[in-house]
């Protein structure tokens, strides 16, 4: 009377480039992603971010997580890289302290080139303070505003020409809360072109006169001041 038990994870697969936004929330699966929780308590989820909670991204709850150094693993989807110098996975993220202790919550990037049997590369780390993407504590945190998120750009070109599984590992400090509101695989450095993917709101910008004789005024609102723009 001899029993046994085998679990297996059913991973993904997306071709390159591609870019997943979590605006929808939803299921994990709908995302071609694949989430571990080794000991069933808190783990990855989609979480409500805005004013109004009208956005959604990946998150993980360091601070409903009871179990100091707990490690939590979510597996995004395989795929081929091209032969190419310029290889990059790009995301956003916003994170804040909710306590002043020395709690140290941290999240990981690990590649996989054996189909996701090993993730023996970690290309990527932040901790404690190095991982806020906003200055200060207190209650608990919810972004607001785009401003609030940071672009990561990790290249992926010592990978080139291989299959890969990338997977984020947060590891618990128990401090504050954590949202990815998009990531994607793409030749593009995003946090080098200071670019934001997704949604974004546009700005009033005036040009005049209309019609000109070659010289213009542009008109940029305060509040846009320092970032790039491109006229053509």
């Amino acid at each position: 009377n001899n029993s046994s038990m085998l679990r297996f994870n059913k991973y993904y697969y997306s071709e390159f480039p591609f870019t997943i936004d979590f605006n929808a929330g939803g299921y994990f699966s709908n995302y071609g992603m694949v989430v571990e929780n080794p000991n069933e308590l808190v783990t990855w989820n989609m979480l409500p971010w805005g004013e109004d909670s009208s956005h959604n991204a990946l998150g993980y709850r360091y601070s409903k997580n009871m179990r100091y150094n707990d490690m939590d693993y979510v597996y995004l989807p395989q795929t081929d890289l091209p032969d190419a110098d310029s290889i990059f996975f790009n995301f956003l993220y916003a994170y804040r302290n909710r306590l002043t202790s020395t709690n140290r919550d941290s999240l990981f990037v690990e590649v996989s080139t054996d189909c996701g049997a090993t993730f023996p590369y970690r290309v990527w780390s932040r901790g404690g303070l190095d991982l806020c993407t906003q200055e200060g504590s207190g209650s608990y945190f919810v972004p607001v505003d785009y401003a609030e998120f940071d672009t990561i750009s990790v290249s992926l070109a010592e990978f080139r020409g291989q299959s890969v599984m990338v997977r984020l590992v947060a590891k618990n400090g128990r401090n504050s809360d954590l949202f990815i509101r998009q990531i994607s695989f793409d030749n593009l450095c995003l946090s080098a072109t200071q670019e934001y993917f997704g949604e974004v709101d546009t700005p009033q910008i005036d040009v005049y006169p209309n019609p000109s004789d070659g010289f213009v005024n542009i008109f940029i609102p305060s509040e846009y001041i320092g970032t790039r723009a491109c006229i053509h």
